[in-house]
C-alpha cells in the first residue's frame, strides 16, 4: 500500500509538471511552410499555398470568428511590381467548445492550408520572384485564447521563359488538389506606406513610465466575460459605480453564520466522503468510522492549504493536472475495493474476520479525500465568495473559513459513523454477516472509483 501511495504521488507531480509546461507559453508560435505549385510563365497565373501548424492541443481563430472581440486570422500579400493577388482561399472552420462560454469558437484545425492565386504581368522577367506575406493569427485552446502573433512568409516563384515547360510539381500536387481554388475572396494587398509628415510642433516628451502616473484604476474584475457583461463593466467603471461583493460590508459575524449555515447544508448532502465513513462504520464498527471521519478531515486540511497556496486554481486551469489527480484517486479506490472483495472468507464459525487497522483506515481516508479533485474545485468555488476585502488578508480569511467548514464536516461524519455502526451492531457479531458487510464495503469503493474515473472534468 505504501508503494502505491508513493507511486500515485509521483504520477500526480509528474502530471503537474507536464501540464504546466505549455501553460508557460503566453504566445504560441505557429510553423508556416510556403508552397508553390510549380514554375510559371509571364502573363499567366500561379497558385501558392501556406501550410500552418500550431502546437498540439491548440487551434487558431478562423478568418471570421463569431465573437467580434477575438482576433481573426489574416494573410496579407506584399505583391511586387507586376504581380496581382487574385484570391485567397480559406479552409472550412470547425467548432471549438471552451470550458467557459456557451457559444463555441469558430476555429481552424491544428494544421490547415491557405490557398493564394496570383497573376503575373506579361512583362515579368524570367528568374526567381519573391512574394512576401504576413500571417496574423490568434491561438486558442479549450481554456483560453492567447495574444495574437505574426509570422513572416516568403514564396519563391520560378518564372521561366515562354518556350520553357511549366509543369506543376508532383510533390505538392496532392496538397493543391485539396484547396478549393475559385471559391476564395479578394485578399488584402500590403503596399509600401507613404511617409508620414512630421508634425509642425510636438509637446515635450515624457519618460514612458511616468505616463502611468496619469492613469486611475476605476474598477477591476477577472475571468472570462461575455460581450454584454464586459460592456456593462466598462460603463460602470466610467460612471464610478464600484462593484460590491456579495458579502462585502456585512461584518464577520454575519459572514461566519452564512458559512456555517451553508456549510451545514453541504456537509449533510451525501457524497463520497460520507459513503466512505458509512462503509467503514458498517464493516469495521464505530471506532473505525470515527477514525475514517478524522482522516477525511485531515485530507480536507490539505485542500484548504492548496487553496491558500493557489494550487486549487492550477487544477481548474490545467485540465491535465485535474485528470491525473482524478485517475490516481479512482485507481486508489478501485484497489481498496478489489482487495476487500477478494479477501478470503473464514471457514470457522467462531472466528470473525479481522478488521482493518485504524492506522490503515485513517491513511485510506486521507488519500481518498486528497486524490478527489472535485473537493479542491469545490473549495475554490465556495470559500472565496465569503472573503471580505475590508476584513483583512484574503488568505487568512480563506484558511479560517476552511477550518470552520472542516470542523463542521468532521462532526457530521462522526455523527454518521455513530449512527451507521449502531444500526449494524448485531450484524457484526455474525461471521457471515461481517464477510458480507466487508464485501459490500468493497463494492462501494469500486463504485466510487468507477464514478470518479468516468467523471467529467468539471
Amino acid at each position: 500500500m505504501k508503494r502505491f501511495l508513493v507511486l500515485a504521488f509521483v504520477v500526480f507531480l509528474g502530471g503537474l509538471a507536464a501540464s504546466a509546461q505549455p501553460a508557460r507559453s503566453t504566445r504560441p508560435k505557429a510553423d508556416v511552410a510556403p508552397l508553390v505549385e510549380g514554375p510559371a510563365h509571364a502573363g499567366s497565373t500561379v497558385r501558392l499555398a501556406l501550410k500552418v501548424s500550431v502546437p498540439e492541443g491548440l487551434h487558431t481563430q478562423s478568418n471570421k470568428p463569431r465573437d467580434p472581440l477575438l482576433i481573426p486570422t489574416t494573410l496579407g500579400i506584399e505583391a511586387p511590381s507586376g504581380v496581382t493577388a487574385e484570391e485567397i482561399v480559406w479552409p472550412p472552420p470547425i467548432d471549438l467548445k471552451q470550458v467557459v462560454g456557451d457559444t463555441p469558437l469558430s476555429v481552424f484545425e491544428r494544421e490547415f492550408l491557405i490557398g493564394v492565386k496570383l497573376s503575373l504581368a506579361p512583362t515579368t522577367a524570367p528568374g526567381d520572384l519573391h512574394v512576401a506575406g504576413k500571417l496574423r493569427y490568434q491561438a486558442c485552446d479549450i481554456n483560453l485564447c492567447y495574444p495574437p502573433a505574426t509570422a513572416d512568409v516568403d514564396w519563391v516563384v520560378h518564372v521561366v521563359p515562354a518556350k520553357a515547360a511549366a509543369r506543376p510539381d508532383r510533390a505538392v500536387a496532392v496538397v493543391f488538389s485539396g484547396i478549393a481554388f475559385g471559391t476564395g475572396e479578394k485578399p488584402g494587398i500590403e503596399t509600401a506606406k507613404a511617409p508620414v509628415p512630421s508634425p509642425v510642433a510636438t509637446p515635450p516628451s515624457r519618460d514612458d513610465a511616468s505616463l502611468l502616473d496619469d492613469f486611475v484604476v476605476a474598477s477591476t474584475d477577472g475571468g472570462y466575460m461575455s460581450t454584454s457583461k464586459f460592456l456593462t463593466f466598462i460603463r460602470n467603471a466610467e460612471a464610478g459605480v464600484k462593484p460590491r461583493g456579495m458579502f462585502e460590508g456585512r461584518g464577520p459575524v454575519a459572514i461566519l453564520l452564512l458559512v456555517l449555515i451553508g456549510g451545514l447544508a453541504l456537509n449533510l448532502t451525501p457524497g463520497p466522503d460520507m459513503l466512505y465513513v458509512t462503509a467503514r462504520s458498517v464493516s469495521d464498527g464505530r471506532r473505525a468510522g470515527i477514525v475514517a471521519a478524522l482522516g477525511i478531515g485531515a485530507g480536507t486540511l490539505v485542500h484548504i492549504t492548496a487553496l491558500a497556496l493557489g494550487l486549487a486554481a492550477l487544477l481548474a486551469a490545467v485540465p491535465l493536472a485535474y485528470d491525473v489527480l482524478r485517475i490516481a484517486g479512482a485507481v486508489y479506490l478501485l484497489v481498496i475495493g478489489v482487495q476487500l472483495l477478494l479477501r478470503p472468507r473464514s471457514s470457522s464459525t467462531t472466528m470473525a474476520l479481522s478488521p482493518a487497522s485504524h492506522k490503515t483506515i485513517f491513511a485510506q481516508a486521507v488519500v481518498t479525500n486528497v486524490l478527489n479533485p472535485k473537493v479542491a474545485l469545490f473549495f475554490l468555488a465556495f470559500l472565496p465568495q465569503f472573503v471580505d476585502p475590508a476584513a483583512g488578508p484574503a488568505v487568512a480569511q480563506i484558511v479560517l473559513l476552511g477550518l470552520l467548514f472542516d470542523v463542521q464536516g468532521t462532526a457530521v461524519n462522526i455523527a454518521v459513523a455513530l449512527l451507521a455502526s449502531g444500526t449494524t451492531r448485531r450484524l457484526r457479531t455474525n461471521v457471515r454477516a461481517v464477510s458480507l458487510l466487508q464485501r459490500l464495503t468493497g463494492a462501494i469503493f469500486v463504485a466510487l472509483g468507477a464514478k470518479l474515473a468516468v467523471a467529467a472534468n468539471r
